[in-house]
């Protein structure tokens, strides 16, 4: 993947968190996370929607932009 530029002028960011076989992506770009994803799903099956990880229950709230543990 290569530098992204948005068009307010920041650049996209990804943070990938992986052990063993869990993983969390979070990104401050709606378009640079499907296409991180889409890539990604090409060689690996993968679950988007957070509910558990590394045995602890997560909790997403999207209206409020929030992540419980």
């Amino acid at each position: 993947m290569e530098k992204v530029q948005k068009a307010d002028g920041t650049t996209s960011k990804i943070i990938l968190t992986i052990y063993v076989d869990d993983a969390i992506v979070a990104t401050n770009d709606d378009q640079f996370y499907t296409e991180f994803l889409t890539e990604l799903g090409k060689d690996y099956e993968l679950s988007v929607r957070l509910t558990w990880f590394l045995g602890c229950r997560v909790g997403q709230d999207l209206k409020n932009g929030t992540v419980r543990m």
